[in-house]
């Protein structure tokens, strides 16, 4: 059995006991599929960094559970089928313990990451011509400044060309 964490967003209709049903049938599905729910956490009317099918604001929940492989794929296929929901997330987290309290990034609806320092793909030795000022772009100087890129040598404006 795996662990999991299942990251909900409901239409901001419902309030109170609606809610509570609404989550509370996800519970029932993760157990008719062999599962068991670890933790709740109803986090209650957020505002959304952007808008999601027209809404601003929504009902956000989290539900930690164990089920087999199988069951998660059949939790993703009920909910892609249920109207209420706008997002959803389900991922895999082995460290999931039923006694801590869930951090959950608003964004990715993940654990916050440390920041990549290396830098993106853009920046590296042997790019597609990725520039080198580290801002990027494609255009046909970007690769020559960089060893191993795809653009044509750079001139330099006080060099005169032979015509």
């Amino acid at each position: 059995m795996n662990k999991y964490e299942l990251f909900l967003v409901f239409k901001p209709v419902f309030e109170g006991d609606n809610l509570d049903t609404a989550v509370g049938a996800i519970e029932t599905l993760i157990k008719n599929q062999k599962g068991k729910v670890l933790r709740t956490d109803k986090m209650g009317r957020k505002k959304l960094s952007y808008a999601i099918k027209k809404v601003r604001e929504a009902l956000v929940a989290v539900i930690g559970y164990e089920a087999p492989p199988e069951a998660a794929a059949v939790i993703n296929h009920a909910l892609k089928l249920n109207e209420d929901v706008i997002r959803y997330t389900n991922f895999r987290n082995e460290e999931l313990d039923a006694t801590k309290p869930f951090v959950v990034s608003p964004i990715t609806g993940r654990e916050p990451r440390e920041l990549n320092t290396r830098g993106g793909g853009n920046r590296r030795p042997g790019g597609f011509g990725g520039g080198g000022n580290n801002i990027g772009g494609a255009g046909a100087n970007a690769g020559a400044r960089r060893p191993g890129g795809f653009g044509r040598p750079q001139q330099d404006a006080s060099e005169e060309v032979a015509v």
